[in-house]
């Protein structure tokens, strides 16, 4: 199994000098509000694998009702189709780079639809405007909450989701030996106005990554 994760130039230049990172959810730089799930999250992810990690690696694991990500390629490709999802993110730029992460067979990688993160992180702020924009009522919205919670504690991704996204997967650490490979970034506004395919150049760090994941 592989997860796809896109990373910040402070993280890879960690792996560069320690060859390791654990992520500290406390000290995570995602969006805004979002940040008020992830709480939820890793308390789940820690009770499905017996664990007490400090954070999580968000990753693309495979388009909701269709096969995982097995190459760069099948990740550009619906990145590029699915324009709406490269817009949810800020960081896309040339100083992060995708790595393809081999996953441990020990680890549940709590596989849920993007959307259903964004439910939960509804009902955490319990934004009534954005409920009644689902055309939703609050026992309809509850009910499904309910069961994307149910779901996700399991670590079975939910059937039903109310709106189908890509699924994300989720990962307790980046080790050079767990990394397969480092990938430029997709650039979403050169492939808006071009309309095609474009990448970033990887960077320099990123070059030294990819020479240290030869090596081992």
């Amino acid at each position: 199994m592989y997860l796809w994760t896109v990373q910040r130039k402070e993280i890879i230049k960690i792996l560069i000098k320690t060859g390791e990172y654990y992520p500290d959810i406390k000290k995570s730089k995602g969006y805004s509000e979002m940040k008020l799930v992830y709480p939820l999250l890793l308390e789940s992810f820690n009770s499905l694998n017996n664990n007490s990690f400090m954070g999580m690696i968000f990753g693309f694991y495979r388009e909701n009702g269709k096969e995982p990500f097995k190459v760069i390629e099948d990740l550009y490709n619906y990145l590029y189709k699915h324009q709406d999802v490269s817009e949810a993110f800020n960081f896309w730029n040339s100083d992060s780079a995708i790595l393809q992460i081999k996953v441990d067979n020990f680890i549940n990688i709590m596989p849920i639809d993007f959307n259903d993160v964004i439910m939960l992180n509804i009902g955490k702020t319990k934004d009534l405007e954005k409920i009644n924009d689902l055309n939703l009522s609050i026992d309809e919205f509850n009910s499904k909450l309910w069961s994307i919670i149910n779901y996700m504690n399991k670590g079975i991704t939910n059937p039903e989701p109310f709106l189908k996204s890509f699924i994300e997967g989720h990962y307790p650490y980046l080790k050079i030996k767990n990394i397969l490979g480092i990938y430029p970034n997709f650039d979403l506004e050169t492939s808006k106005n071009e309309k095609k395919i474009r990448l970033f150049n990887l960077s320099d760090d990123s070059k030294k990554l990819h020479e240290l994941i030869c090596k081992y």
